[in-house]
């Protein structure tokens, strides 16, 4: 029989209490690929969880290169900004850019806070193809209507929000990604000035669109995942430390499944994370 889940931190990840996801594109030099725009494969994009107090918040990562982990988030402050190609994580931090390349938004540190900026961040629907064409310089005349900040919903990054900026190859749309920070890092709402500081996150992720993306790929996580990962909330779980097959209960912090684990393999170390999830208590 399951044991009810006792940790007040785990017990948050439920449905109505996740704020936003984060989804991993291809990178180029370490940022998105403007001209080639897909997801990375494989992933398992994160859940960001809170209520609707100011703390704590939870990042639920469960497949990443040190492995599966929910984090408790004490008193956190989050930041989207534009990542422009040609502007660096600490120009962005210090806030030396020019308003024409990227911008900071503050976004809060609750769900009372953050639920409403992300439903005003954009009414402009564009598709993939449309963005993708853009930035390769094909039907650029189309966009001239169109507002400084869209969102893709078609496709494998549909929820996916982009600002057109200026960059040193021209005017491109570049996604829109997610920062934290300590809230006592946080002055004036801004982001500390070293970026050091800051957690670099992936790319921002509405919650529809994050449960959609779960729902879509089912060859490669299966047709019940999300459900298993949303289990932890519920119920106490516990699942294979490394992938020799030490197991031990999920508490907030504790990784496991890292890939070094896995004999440095990607795709055993998805398998694994994968199974491990699926075996979660639901009812």
């Amino acid at each position: 029989m399951s044991s009810e889940q006792t940790n007040s931190s785990l017990k948050l990840i439920q449905p109505k209490n996740v704020m936003f996801g984060s989804l991993g594109l291809t990178k180029s030099d370490d940022k998105a690929d403007l001209k080639n725009i897909s997801p990375t494969t494989p992933q398992m994009p994160s859940l960001y969880i809170g209520d609707k107090s100011a703390s704590p918040t939870l990042r639920y990562r469960p497949f990443h290169n040190s492995g599966f982990v929910a984090l408790t988030k004490e008193d956190r402050t989050y930041f989207i900004y534009c990542e422009n190609p040609d502007v660096s994580k600490r120009k962005i931090a210090e806030g030396t850019y020019k308003d024409d390349q990227s911008f900071v938004d503050y976004l809060g540190n609750s769900a009372t806070e953050i639920t409403p900026i992300l439903r005003d961040l954009s009414t402009q629907s564009v598709t993939k193809q449309q963005v993708s064409g853009f930035n390769n310089g094909i039907n650029t005349d189309a966009f001239s209507e169109l507002k400084e900040i869209v969102q893709v919903v078609s496709d494998d990054i549909a929820g996916t929000f982009w600002a057109l900026v200026e960059t040193d190859s021209g005017k491109l749309y570049c996604p829109i990604r997610v920062v934290d920070t300590k809230t006592s890092n946080v002055q004036d709402d801004k982001l500390p000035k070293e970026s050091g500081k800051i957690h670099w996150g992936h790319y921002l992720l509405p919650s529809d669109f994050l449960a959609n993306y779960y729902e879509r790929n089912t060859v490669t996580l299966g047709s019940e995942l999300l459900l298993h990962l949303f289990g932890l909330g519920n119920f106490a779980q516990n699942m294979p430390v490394t992938c020799d097959g030490l197991r031990a209960e999920v508490v907030p912090g504790k990784k496991f499944l890292s890939r070094s684990s896995c004999n440095n393999d990607i795709e055993t170390q998805f398998d694994a994370i994968k199974q491990a999830i699926l075996e979660f208590d639901i009812e």
